[in-house]
């Protein structure tokens, strides 16, 4: 028997308006809340930079004391920022927690083939990152943001890995896939992936994770749409997360040549196995492919998704802040 999505159990009422203005209606509310996330992530992180100088932080001397607590306040400033802002969001408009964190049980081969398709997708978009990065700095721009001072003891590592694998997927797959892809989904699936992903991406504000962040959204959006299950794109943002700690771990006690071999090997198995899957899912199960059709035309729903104040502040407000980040002003 088919799997029915809650999504699909209740039909979704458009606010009894037309489905563009009742579109341009609940995408201004999510542009504030973004943009509050904004704002919350740089109160945050500048109270966490003032609480590390007064502690005696200094970047010529950074140990492993300090080390740790910069992980600390990064993993708490990722969850502060992001859930705070949703969590109010969530009151005021009293929307349905089991809407926003998902949690039916899809087909156990179906959650694996999706998780291992889009953890590939997610890790070979480190290509095209680095090749719009080297882009970048041809052009004598910063293509890369600057690399946290890693200090080598295991301490450090594991509150590396909890502020990097654990809270910021948390954080950011409650908030953009629950709370945006949710809020987005009575307009169409293939909508709602595409939209939070695009908004997922701009909340990043520097242009090669950017694009990093838009293919990683498409693969944590289809994943959700797919399973109905949260934790299966959380799953996914760990582990794509976990790999790049590991190896940059790896790279301090490796030469560059094993590093690289090691790293193309495991990218190269996981695109030849997911191929294989995609293959066998085409032939056998066809229907895997459906996503549940949008009451606007993609053209309309784009341009509806971004003509409204909310969005286009918070378009504006990443758009200059990449900018500034190219080293340009």
């Amino acid at each position: 028997m088919k799997q029915v999505s809650p999504f699909e159990k209740q039909p979704h009422m458009l606010d009894k308006t037309a489905p563009a203005a009742s579109l341009r209606k609940q995408a201004n509310k999510l542009g504030i809340l973004l943009c509050l996330v904004i704002a919350a992530m740089y109160l945050f992180s500048y109270g966490s930079q003032w609480f590390l100088t007064a502690v005696g932080y200094q970047r010529t001397q950074y140990n492993e004391a300090i080390s740790i607590l910069n992980y600390l306040l990064n993993g708490s400033v990722s969850l502060l920022s992001m859930l705070l802002p949703a969590v109010i969001f969530i009151a005021i408009f009293q929307l349905k927690l089991p809407n926003i964190i998902v949690t039916e049980k899809a087909a156990p081969m179906l959650t694996a083939a999706v998780f291992f398709i889009g953890s590939t997708v997610c890790l070979f978009a480190n290509f095209p990152t680095n090749w719009l990065t080297a882009i970048l700095e041809n052009a004598g721009l910063e293509g890369s943001s600057p690399a946290v001072p890693t200090v080598p003891t295991v301490p450090s590592y594991i509150m590396n890995a909890l502020a990097t694998a654990v809270a910021a997927p948390f954080a950011e797959e409650f908030l953009f896939r629950g709370v945006v892809l949710s809020q987005l989904r009575k307009y169409g699936d293939a909508f709602a992936v595409i939209a939070s992903a695009l908004l997922f991406a701009l909340m990043h504000r520097n242009f090669p994770q950017i694009l990093f962040a838009f293919i990683c959204g498409l693969a944590l959006g289809l994943a959700l749409v797919k399973t109905d299950n949260i934790w299966v794109p959380v799953g996914m943002h760990t582990f794509v997360n976990g790999f790049y700690v590991a190896m940059n771990i790896l790279r301090l006690y490796c030469s560059t040549v094993v590093y690289s071999a090691v790293f193309y090997i495991i990218i190269l198995t996981m695109m030849l196995i997911s191929l294989f899957i995609i293959l066998y899912l085409l032939l056998k199960k066809r229907q895997w492919l459906h996503l549940r059709p949008g009451v606007l035309s993609a053209g309309s729903g784009m341009g509806n998704l971004f003509l409204n104040p909310g969005i286009l502040i918070f378009t504006g407000v990443c758009v200059i802040l990449s900018i500034s980040r190219l080293g340009v002003f």
